[in-house]
């Protein structure tokens, strides 16, 4: 008598044992149901790999559907099991948790270290402590992304501040980054899951964020404390991400020639920046008496400044200068650029000292220089 496994009579004949019954699905394709004794019973998938050997699934029992449904789920998981292994996908199981660490590991194996441990910090603190980090990435849906992302949102600072969306964005493509290695890596094979639900917020990243005027930057610098004031003034003369200012060494600034090579940034690294007058003078202030290797701008503790000490600062130093609260490091960049744009610095070169593209500068900051543009015109008139 040929084994049923298909319809719940034909299950309920069956002899409870270890191994299951299988049902062939597809050439090297097969379903599993291994019935135990005074349970419902559990389901299995099974494949043969090109190689020859077997590779299995377990799919569970689907307590929470009807007896005669479980076999129509089964079917499903197990197809979609299939198909991802067609495609080119891994037979292990491999959880949200765990692509992180590959994701790690892959910047480390790149000798991207100071990458890697910055992006550690952001992934200890907002994803795997998170419960998404338990979730396998077969399994993973878009509600479970939003979730993720309205949990993040609704969690304060350390300093009790509402999160910047512009924060929820960087996390947001940290976690990208993160699910895209783990397609490449073959332990799923789409980015569905996780692609539209990980957009960015629009409206943070329109508002470019907060402007700080001249004076405002002054009082900052004047407010801040002693051991973090020239990474706040270097961000005043510069319109880089505050991760690339903490990661520069003295050897980074050639005095000789002015010029400054910035190779560790999110994005856009390994780009030189010619610095005169007094950013120059500024910065060979800095590499005096210092080794190549030495951080160019440290902590107490002689170690580079993090997301956390650097916002924990600012956030000291704002207060008192009456700066308002939704303001951050990040924004003297912003500022910056805003300051550049406005005085009709070409595009490509506001892009180039940023360390952003020329899209971006232009879709973000084209309004702050309407007059330019008007002048523009007007010198076309013979």
């Amino acid at each position: 008598m040929a084994t049923i496994i298909n319809t719940v009579a034909g299950r309920s004949r069956l002899k409870p044992r270890r191994e299951p019954y299988w049902l062939k699905i597809r050439a090297g394709d097969f379903l599993g149901y291994r019935r135990l004794e005074g349970a419902s019973g559990t389901w299995i998938a099974r494949h043969r790999t090109d190689e020859g050997k077997q590779a299995y699934k377990a799919l569970g029992d689907f307590p929470d559907l009807s007896d005669n449904e479980r076999f129509d789920a089964a079917s499903k998981a197990a197809g979609e099991w299939f198909d991802h292994l067609g495609d080119g996908g891994r037979t292990e199981v491999a959880t949200v948790a765990d692509a992180a660490r590959a994701y790690l590991a892959e910047l480390r194996a790149d000798k991207r270290d100071k990458v890697a441990a910055h992006a550690e910090g952001q992934l200890e603190l907002h994803v795997l402590s998170h419960r998404i980090a338990r979730i396998g990435l077969g399994k993973l849906r878009d509600k479970d992304i939003v979730n993720w992302r309205r949990d993040m949102r609704d969690k304060p600072t350390p300093q009790g501040t509402p999160r910047a969306g512009s924060t929820l964005n960087r996390v947001s493509n940290l976690l990208r980054a993160v699910l895209n290695q783990a397609v490449k890596d073959g332990y799923v094979t789409t980015s569905r899951a996780w692609k539209d639900a990980l957009a960015k917020d629009g409206s943070a990243e329109r508002s470019g964020g907060v402007y700080l005027d001249r004076d405002q930057r002054r009082a900052l610098l004047q407010h801040a404390k002693a051991e973090i004031r020239p990474f706040f003034e270097a961000l005043t003369l510069l319109p880089a991400r505050p991760g690339a200012i903490a990661a520069l060494t003295a050897g980074n600034f050639d005095k000789r020639t002015g010029v400054l090579h910035i190779n560790e940034d999110k994005a856009h690294g390994n780009r030189r920046i010619k610095l005169q007058g007094k950013a120059a003078a500024f910065f060979t202030a800095q590499v005096r008496d210092k080794l190549p290797g030495a951080l160019m701008f440290s902590n107490t503790r002689n170690t580079a400044w993090d997301r956390d000490s650097w916002s924990h600062q600012f956030r000291n130093a704002a207060d008192l200068a009456e700066i308002p609260s939704e303001a951050s490091t990040y924004d003297l960049r912003h500022s910056g650029i805003t300051d550049l744009v406005t005085a009709g610095v070409p595009t490509i070169t506001v892009a180039t000292w940023a360390g952003t593209s020329v899209a971006q500068i232009e879709a973000n900051y084209h309004h702050h220089a309407p007059e330019h543009s008007a002048d523009a015109l007007e010198r076309l008139a013979l």
